[in-house]
């Protein structure tokens, strides 16, 4: 996972081994954190805590999925 230029991108690497697991707690720029869930290789959920701007592109699996102002509405 990382985050650039108003970019989130999640699972952009994820193993085939790992079809399964969780990331908690992940430090982002702005005093934000995220938190997520994946199974069956797919993105389950997603909580975010912070200030990162509305308007930041979501990327799963390197393909864009939304705005983050929409991605509740995704997932």
């Amino acid at each position: 996972m990382f985050y650039y230029n108003e970019r989130l991108d999640l699972l952009p690497a994820l193993p085939n081994a790992w079809n399964q697991g969780r990331l908690l707690d992940v430090c982002l720029p702005n005093q934000t954190t995220i938190s997520i869930q994946w199974a069956d290789s797919t993105l389950k959920k997603v909580d975010i805590t912070g200030d990162l701007p509305l308007s930041t592109k979501v990327f799963v699996k390197n393909e864009y999925l939304c705005t983050l102002d929409a991605l509740n509405d995704h997932i």
